[in-house]
């Protein structure tokens, strides 16, 4: 349900006058399968492939999970919603960027990030 709520969100801030039902049906599916199914496979992937709450083992973990669910999850979940797969290249520097935001304050944030994502990791 949050992927069908969020592709109503997100139409509505882009100013659509209707809700176009087929995307919301394909953000929900997406969201099932990559909340339901991908993710734990993949943390549980990572956790075996990378055992371990160290920081330098978080921050692998961290990195992988940034490239592969940031790059992958993100251009499935863009063509997921229908869109041609020019407008997917188009727009993965974008978000991208975006899930790279965080480090823009490194001083500030990363410790923080960190501090998060070793709590995530360390949750068994």
């Amino acid at each position: 349900l949050l992927g069908f709520s969020g592709e109503v969100i997100a139409q509505r801030l882009a100013g659509d006058v209707g809700v176009d039902g087929t995307s919301c049906l394909r953000a929900m599916g997406m969201g099932a399968v990559m909340n339901g199914v991908f993710s734990p496979l993949w943390y549980a992937a990572l956790d075996a492939r990378l055992p371990g709450v160290s920081t330098r083992v978080v921050l692998l973990k961290s990195v992988a999970d940034i490239a592969v669910q940031g790059g992958l999850g993100n251009g499935l979940a863009i063509a997921g919603r229908g869109s041609p797969l020019s407008e997917v290249a188009r727009a993965m520097p974008g978000v991208l960027a975006a899930d790279f935001a965080v480090f823009n304050q490194p001083v500030q944030s990363a410790p923080r990030i960190m501090m998060i994502h070793h709590q995530v990791w360390a949750v068994q």
